[in-house]
């Protein structure tokens, strides 16, 4: 009769073993899914922010272009006629 303890024994903990196998199964598919969320987004963000950069990059030359004119204007009227150059001091 001990050997029939034995297997109903074996047996419940075989079912436990089972039940639990299939919640870590469950708990490890949620946490694939996720990973592979977190990937998609992150992908999205790296790609929207470079974009962005890209964008503002050439949407911005123009503008830098006109700094870059009235710099060099301004050093032009620096060193108009009448003004000296400035000289390295030693």
């Amino acid at each position: 009769m001990n050997s029939m303890d034995d297997v109903s024994e074996l047996k419940k903990l075989l079912k436990e073993n089972i039940e639990i196998s299939k919640k870590i199964y469950k708990n490890t598919e949620k946490i694939k899914r996720h990973f592979f969320w977190v990937k998609i987004w992150k992908s999205a963000k790296f790609t929207i922010i470079t974009g962005l950069i890209i964008a503002g990059i050439i949407y911005s030359k123009p503008y830098i272009r006109q700094v870059f004119e009235l710099y060099k204007n301004a050093y032009q009227i620096f060193l108009s006629p009448g003004l000296e150059k400035p000289q390295n001091e030693q």
